[in-house]
């Protein structure tokens, strides 16, 4: 029993470093031989592809995002993990594809469409799980998944207003402008006429087909808008809001460019297009109320004229050509006058209350009988609110005359 109890104390106490040492060698064997043990882990990966500069002239990724879930790759248990853990922080790869990547020159150029296979072979070609090797694919990924690229072409396409939104280039019968040619609806005009569009040769129409747009609302632009002061037709600028792909027989813009490659994105056309279209001003007549009159006189007083308040004591006024009696003229007051227009300047109220009837006396004619005849116009009060300029109403804003009479005047008769 003695020797016994001093054996196991030899055991445990004596050569204590040596046993030490081996039990640590022995931990750090076992951990290496579980490292090197295979293993599989699932991993999803997520696909960003884009073309070099040599091979987008020539070809369009129909395919940019290809996604796979929950593959499985197989290998050294360390290097499985490093893999999982890198996937897992980040799933995203981008790759730009090359010709070397893609296929040999002799075959690209030959060809309309290729289709590159997602398979292990790919994995391995562009390390995608690592330069260092020691993990790879379990098999194939199921179902099979390809890059497909096709052909860039280019067509040159002219610019039109949809055919699904042409109400909206029709003006509103009751507004204030009609158009420049008379029609109902206006005819839109488009800086550059054409535009060149590259993309996969099967989502391109044939050359000069229209690409339709949609334009905002010509009534509502033209509420927006500065008033017309012209009766003649006038550039109206619009707004291009949007492309109707479908119309245009463009397929998806996300694979389409503005000009040849490379270019710019599809969507960016609407920042490069101006267009404008005209109108003018709706005539319109208006019964006036109690307008003004003013008087312009010489500023001297030649050709024996007596200017000033004592003319009106020395002649009766009547009108030639519209109603104006004497006694309107001694009350500065016409009570009533038929003007036409412009209906945007007709409808206007601040304008309408500061017209006034000019009874132009500076270029008044002396007859024989010594009655002088002066021309009368329409001005406005030169501070009124929302003014327009005294010339613009001049030529604008006229007074309705009998039909044998063109232009109106009053007739003075000396007392």
């Amino acid at each position: 029993m003695r020797a016994f109890k001093i054996f196991l104390l030899d055991l445990f106490t004596r050569h204590l470093g040596t046993k030490f040492l081996s039990l640590i060698l022995s931990v750090v064997l076992f951990a290496f031989v579980l490292q090197s043990m295979s293993d599989e882990r699932e991993i999803s990966i997520h696909f960003e592809f884009t073309v070099d500069e040599e091979l987008g002239p020539e070809f369009v990724v129909k395919t940019p995002t290809v996604d796979l879930h929950r593959i499985v790759v197989k290998g050294i248990r360390a290097k499985v993990e490093a893999v999982a853990q890198q996937f897992k922080r980040n799933r995203s790869v981008a790759i730009e594809l090359s010709r070397e990547i893609v296929g040999r020159s002799s075959e690209l150029d030959a060809r309309k469409q290729v289709l590159v296979p997602i398979d292990r072979e790919f994995f391995r070609r562009l390390e995608i799980l690592g330069r260092e090797g020691g993990v790879e694919l379990k098999g194939e990924i199921d179902p099979p998944q390809r890059i497909e690229l096709e052909r860039r072409g280019v067509v040159k396409l002219r610019l039109e207003v949809s055919p699904d939104y042409l109400r909206d280039l029709v003006l509103d019968p009751a507004g204030p402008y009609e158009s420049g040619t008379g029609d109902a609806s206006v005819r839109m005009r488009f800086q550059p006429e054409t535009v060149m569009i590259s993309g996969p040769v099967t989502s391109l129409p044939p050359e000069n087909s229209a690409l339709y747009v949609r334009v905002a609302n010509v009534s509502e632009v033209l509420k927006r808008g500065e008033r017309m002061l012209t009766a003649e037709g006038k550039p109206v600028k619009g707004k291009v809001e949007s492309i109707d792909w479908s119309a245009s027989h463009l397929g998806d813009p996300g694979f389409l460019a503005v000009g040849r490659y490379p270019g710019y994105p599809a969507v960016e056309i609407l920042q490069r297009i101006d267009c404008e279209f005209d109108v003018k001003p709706r005539a319109a007549t208006r019964d006036l109320a109690a307008i003004r009159i003013g008087f312009t006189f010489p500023s001297s007083f030649a050709d024996g004229y007596l200017w000033g308040p004592a003319f009106l004591a020395t002649y009766d006024g009547d009108g030639i050509g519209f109603t104006l009696g004497d006694a309107d003229l001694r009350d500065g007051t016409c009570k009533r006058l038929t003007v036409k227009g412009p209906q945007t300047l007709l409808e206007d109220r601040d304008i309408l209350g500061n017209l006034t009837l000019i009874i132009d006396l500076r270029i008044a004619e002396k007859n024989k009988d010594g009655t002088i005849e002066a021309p009368v116009y329409i001005s406005i009060t030169p501070d009124a609110k929302g003014s327009v300029p005294q010339a613009a109403i001049r030529q604008l804003v006229t007074i309705m005359t009998a039909t044998e009479v063109k232009q109106p005047k009053v007739r003075f008769t000396p007392r």
